[in-house]
C-alpha cells in the first residue's frame, strides 16, 4: 500500500529538480579531481539556488553533500602535497598524522557517521608523519558525498511521512 502511495505523490518541481541535480552530481564524481570538484557540484549548487525551502530533507541532504565536498578537497590537497613531498621509494606516502586525522574527524563529523574508519597515531619519539598507501580514505570520503546525494531522504511526519498541506490542499 506504502508503495504505491508514495508512487502517486509527486515532488515539487523545485525539489524534483534538485533530485535529478544531485543524481548528475553523483555520477560525476565518479571522475573527479580537485580541480573539476566545482564543476561536478555545480548542478547541486544551481538548483539548491532555487529551492525555498530549507527544511525540506532533500535541501538537506543537497547541502551536507556539497559541505563534505569541499571536506574531501581539503583531505585530497592535503594528500597530494604530502605526495610530492614523498619519496615513495617505499610505496607509502608520508602523511602529517595529527593534520589528516583533524580533517577525517571534521568529514565524519560533517557526515554524521563514521563515514572514514581510518585514523593515524604519532610514529616513534613523537615524529608527526605516518605511512600510507593511498587512495582509501578519499575512496572512503567519495563515497559518503555520493551517499548524500542519491540516498532518498527519510521522510518525517507523525504518520511516518509528510507532505505539503498548501499544494495538497489547491
Amino acid at each position: 500500500f506504502y508503495g504505491t502511495l508514495q508512487a502517486k505523490v509527486e515532488l515539487p518541481k523545485p525539489i524534483a529538480n534538485l533530485k535529478a541535480a544531485m543524481a548528475i552530481s553523483s555520477e560525476r564524481l565518479g571522475y573527479v579531481s580537485v580541480q573539476s570538484l566545482g564543476e561536478a557540484m555545480q548542478p547541486t549548487r544551481d538548483a539548491l539556488a532555487l529551492v525555498n525551502d530549507p527544511g525540506n530533507p532533500y535541501v538537506l541532504n543537497a547541502r551536507k553533500a556539497l559541505v563534505l565536498s569541499a571536506a574531501w578537497a581539503n583531505t585530497r590537497r592535503l594528500m597530494i602535497d604530502a605526495e610530492v613531498r614523498t619519496d615513495k621509494a617505499w610505496g607509502t606516502i608520508l602523511v602529517p598524522c595529527t593534520a589528516t586525522n583533524n580533517l577525517i574527524e571534521a568529514f565524519n563529523r560533517e557526515a554524521g557517521y563514521r563515514a572514514v574508519d581510518w585514523s593515524f597515531q604519532k610514529g616513534r619519539f613523537g615524529i608527526d608523519t605516518c605511512k600510507y598507501q593511498g587512495g582509501f580514505i578519499e575512496d572512503a570520503m567519495l563515497a559518503a558525498v555520493r551517499s548524500a546525494l542519491v540516498s532518498n531522504p527519510t521522510p518525517s511526519g507523525p504518520y511516518g511521512f509528510s507532505f505539503d498541506t498548501k499544494s495538497f490542499l489547491k
